[in-house]
């Protein structure tokens, strides 16, 4: 239905309209996200666009994204609309950095609940999700600040021997770091943003084991075999550029200094 018996129009006839004006300005794609309690509404706009003929030309997907709750001292914030106890989004983020926002609300995919930390969420150390990762980049340009190398720079190997991509750190890390575009290929067909969060999440975890393995003291690998020392620099900025990259798509900051 969309005129009440009074002739005032129901909200559907404003969604309906709101669709054909979006045709009108030629998008290709319309992707709505609606509320766990919309489900039914999916087959009366799609019956809606069809009769206008939007569906032709244009791929239409309705998300249904479940509640956030908000936790606070390990216990959910109550809210209720009809009650006016809620928190809006401006409430969140003059609460927590955006970053920190942007990163944890891309952690689950939108049919899954998301309980929002707020204690983890304003934690400044390892146990941030958001802090792991860009400490991971930032320590990356420190260790370049280290050496006389510059970032920017062309690292030139005269050689690579095998034995030098099988030691399990590095060859775990670079595997993965080379699934990259895979992964984002997967993730924007499947629309599954909460991936690349998981994503960026284990590529510092992997490059944290690698930092730390005996193999890979980087400052000491160039005093004693320069060129060894150029390939461990060559995959930290691998990491590095992958880790700021991802972070960008999320519209999260990648700092080079923490």
């Amino acid at each position: 239905m969309i005129k009440r018996n009074d002739g005032r129009p129901t909200y559907l006839l404003a969604d309906i309209a709101y669709h054909k004006n979006k045709a009108d300005r030629k998008f290709d794609n319309i992707y709505d996200m609606w509320g766990p309690d919309h489900h039914g509404y999916i087959a009366r706009m799609k019956a809606a666009m069809q009769a206008l003929e939007i569906l032709i030309n244009h791929d239409f997907k309705v998300l249904i994204v479940q509640q956030v709750n908000l936790i606070e001292d390990k216990k959910p914030i109550v809210m209720s609309k009809r009650l006016g106890k809620f928190q809006t989004m401006k409430d969140l983020t003059e609460k927590i950095p955006v970053d920190v926002c942007r990163y944890f609300f891309n952690t689950r995919s939108q049919s899954s609940h998301l309980d929002f930390d707020l204690e983890l969420a304003l934690t400044e150390s390892n146990q941030n999700p958001v802090y792991y990762i860009q400490y991971a980049h930032a320590r990356i340009h420190s260790i370049f600040r280290e050496t006389t190398i510059n970032y920017n720079d062309n690292l030139i190997l005269n050689e690579i021997p095998e034995q030098w991509f099988f030691t399990a750190k590095r060859n775990d890390l670079l595997f993965y770091l080379l699934k990259f575009p895979e992964e984002l290929y997967e993730i924007s067909k499947n629309l599954e943003v909460h991936r690349l969060s998981s994503y960026l999440y284990q590529t510092a975890s992997l490059f944290t084991a690698f930092y730390h393995e005996k193999e890979n003291h980087i400052l000491e690998k160039l005093k004693n075999n320069p060129n060894e020392g150029i390939f461990l620099l060559s995959i930290c900025k691998f990491t590095a550029d992958t880790i700021a990259y991802g972070l960008n798509l999320l519209g999260v900051s990648a700092p080079q200094k923490m």
